[in-house]
């Protein structure tokens, strides 16, 4: 309910309170009591005048008070009856008292009029005093908060300060002072101790660390002095086994030529069956010498891969055979089981399985006495170009504990009772088998027998295929290649132009790319029949190709031959690494016979024979100090029409390309500027500019070695030879069309 209804609720009770307290005073028409009781009610503050007139409208006390003016919104009338209640109806007492009553009750009106301004004024005095209320209980509050703020959140903010820095690494916190002992003031200590705990713990770090890095250093220094003086030692075993091996090669040189001799004698069967085991034996002594006593590829694990054709069988059987007498000896019985369902000739290196047989075979003979040697060759179970060779023995057996360190150099088991060997030969044996990319198991139980197996790749050729004699008059067969598919791989324009037109010739499909990674993704996306891959090439070289290609067995080239294309050979560790593991190699210059010899051994494929043409008789070609025609011809399969494209091209790209090697050269950029130097190296080799070529390759190898300062003449003469080239072209080509071929 709104004040104003309140109000008017209140003087309509005020107006029926005053007209019953003049019922009287109207009747009776005494009007100083009226009088008395309005003024009575008039002292009310909001009431401003009372008026009570008779039942006939005659006024009979109106009384006003004499205050300034209300308007009149704020006026509230209120009228009231007066009216005379009879105690009892047709009553005789009613007659005597108030004599004969009129049938209407109403005997006057009373009228009050009030203000509300009294109410607003209140109402306004009353918000104003709310409001200072307000501010005053604000005021309070906000004393408070500054008051908890000041006991609590300052704190806070210097714990979390501190907390921070703690976290930077800043142990060193301000001092602060708290006057209460509450929860936030035993927090702060806490943290304060827990960084003077870390700051502590810091500091004895550091000088454990200072005191751990002196005594590295000094370990350092003692492992420098031992290195070099271990370095010192192996030099001087380097240096003794160089002349212990010619000294052990020397006479068996002599004895393979002595047995040579003996073999060209009358012998009986028995004999000559003797002489050509002695023969054999002699020889596989001087391969394996050979191994052994290269002291660099033993202890890098590393050996001479020579992959060819050879007849597989019969030459595991040569192996054993030159153990018969061994096993006479010693009352073992070996049997060989092979399946026939191997292919008859496979390329791999004949030297090194017949090394693996010798060792693992003889050992088996060595501690099996009286028993039986058991030596299985058949197909892998799951690859097809795997063979899978077993050596079965029942002899002595190996500890479980000793099998961890049976392939450890220099390692022997009861010496006392076999003191034979070196300790070398299973060590030798495994290295090869992994430079052969085979694998080789041992199981084995103590007293019961041993069991060496490795599973051996390879790349079958036909049994028809054999090796060209190129010494040989008449003309030379080889296959038809319609239908092959090959990869080649060289960042060398010519190279690949070459190439390209070499095994075309022959109808192959072939399919360059110019870098190491363009050869792998290629490789990835189709099956090929043959790979051929530079060894030097942009992005991966060709054996880190041929790697990611045969890391992974379900690779789609993964059993595909490879060849490697190389413009030098080098002997130990890097040919180790960067040819072993090809199915074979060609030098460049590329030789066209030698190129297609190698692909038709390789190749596992219904090939088509056809005779290549013999070459012409010689005839007199003019030279040139600077080219050699007859060379070029010999690199191109004597076709005319394709050295002079050749050595267009080259001629043509050897200004840009000198350029750039000059630019890199200015720079520094000796490794940029040698792959430069090696493309020019292999074109020049094709091309016939033997002089260009030599000085290339020299260059090249300056360029590389980082440990020789690379010699000024050697620069000069590379650019001389360069230049020159490029001046004599029309010289160079003038001979080339006047040549009769």
């Amino acid at each position: 309910m709104e004040v104003k209804e309140l109000f008017e609720e209140k003087e309509k009770n005020l107006a029926i309170a005053v007209a019953k307290s003049s019922v009287y005073g109207v009747f009776s028409g005494d009007t100083q009591l009226l009088t008395n009781i309005i003024n009575s009610v008039i002292v009310d503050p909001d009431v401003l005048s009372i008026e009570i007139t008779d039942n006939k409208n005659k006024q009979l006390v109106h009384i006003t008070k004499n205050n300034q003016k209300t308007p009149l919104k704020d006026i509230i009338e209120t009228t009231q009856t007066i009216e005379i209640e009879p105690a009892a109806n047709d009553d005789e007492m009613g007659d005597v008292f108030f004599g004969s009553i009129t049938k209407t009750n109403i005997i006057g009106h009373l009228t009050i009029r009030s203000s509300i301004n009294g109410i607003k004024k209140r109402q306004s005095e009353i918000l104003l005093n709310s409001s200072y209320i307000t501010l005053f209980s604000l005021l309070i509050i906000a004393f408070i908060a500054h008051r908890i703020g000041k006991t609590i959140g300052q704190p806070i903010l210097s714990l979390s300060e501190d907390v921070i820095k703690i976290k930077k690494g800043q142990y060193k916190l301000p001092e602060r002072t708290f006057t209460n002992q509450d929860e936030i003031s035993l927090l702060s200590q806490g943290i304060r101790d827990m960084a003077h705990e870390l700051e502590t713990n810091q500091f004895q770090q550091q000088r454990k660390i200072h005191d751990a890095t002196r005594e590295l250093e000094r370990q350092n220094l003692q492992l420098l002095t031992a290195h070099k003086k271990i370095t010192k030692i192996s030099d001087a075993k380097s240096t003794f086994v160089s002349h212990i091996s010619h000294e052990i090669r020397t006479p068996l040189n002599g004895i393979i030529g002595f047995l040579d001799i003996i073999e060209q004698t009358p012998l009986t069967d028995e004999q000559q069956k003797l002489v050509q085991a002695s023969i054999t034996s002699s020889k596989n002594l001087h391969q394996i010498i050979n191994d052994v006593l290269d002291l660099a590829q033993l202890e890098a694990g590393k050996v001479r891969i020579n992959k060819t054709n050879f007849p597989l069988k019969s030459t595991i059987q040569d192996s054993l055979t030159t153990l018969t007498i061994q096993a006479s000896n010693n009352n073992v019985i070996i049997d060989l089981n092979y399946d026939e369902s191997l292919p008859a000739v496979i390329h791999q290196d004949p030297i090194k399985l017949n090394q693996i047989i010798l060792n693992l075979v003889g050992n088996a003979i060595k501690f099996s006495p009286n028993s039986t040697v058991t030596v299985k060759v058949q197909p892998h179970a799951e690859y097809s170009k795997k063979i899978d060779i077993c050596v079965i023995d029942h002899g002595i057996g190996i500890s479980e504990d000793n099998l961890s360190e049976l392939f450890k150099e220099f390692t022997q088991f009861d010496v006392t009772t076999f003191d034979k060997g070196s300790g070398l030969g299973l060590a030798i044996t495994q290295n090869i088998i992994s430079a052969l990319n085979g694998t080789l198991h041992v199981n084995s139980t103590l007293g019961q027998g041993t069991t060496f197996q490795f599973y051996l790749p390879y790349t079958s050729v036909k049994d028809s295929y054999s090796t060209i004699n190129q010494n040989s008059t008449s003309s030379p067969i080889l296959s038809d290649l319609t239908g092959i598919n090959i990869l080649a791989a060289d960042d060398n324009d010519i190279n690949r132009l070459l190439l390209t037109h070499l095994l075309e010739k022959q109808k192959a499909i072939v399919h360059c790319v110019n870098d190491g990674q363009q050869a792998l993704d290629a490789a990835s996306q189709k099956k090929y029949d043959l790979l051929l891959f530079d060894l030097r090439m942009p992005y991966k070289h060709g054996h880190e190709v041929l790697r990611d290609i045969r890391i992974d067995e379900q690779h789609v080239n993964y059993s595909t031959p490879a060849i490697a294309i190389t413009a030098h050979v080098t002997s130990g560790i890097e040919r180790a690494n960067h040819i072993n593991n090809f199915d074979g190699y060609l030098v460049k210059p590329i030789d066209r016979l030698e190129l297609l010899n190698l692909v038709q051994q390789l190749l596992d494929n219904e090939l088509t024979p056809f005779s290549i043409p013999a070459a012409a008789p010689p005839t007199s070609i003019p030279a040139l100090q600077t080219f050699d025609l007859k060379a070029a011809l010999t690199s191109m399969g004597n076709d005319i029409v394709l050295v002079e494209q050749m050595i267009n091209k080259f001629i043509a790209n050897l200004p840009a390309q000198l350029k750039t090697f000059k630019d890199e050269l200015a720079n520094d950029n000796n490794d940029t500027a040698a792959d430069i130097v090696h493309q020019i190296h292999g074109s020049a080799a094709y091309c016939g500019t033997t002089l260009l070529k030599s000085s290339a390759k020299i260059l090249e190898e300056a360029l590389r070695d980082s440990s020789s300062n690379i010699n000024d003449e050697t620069i000069s003469d590379f650019i001389h030879q360069a230049e020159r080239l490029i001046a004599m072209e029309k010289d160079i080509l003038s001979i080339i069309k006047e040549s009769p071929n």
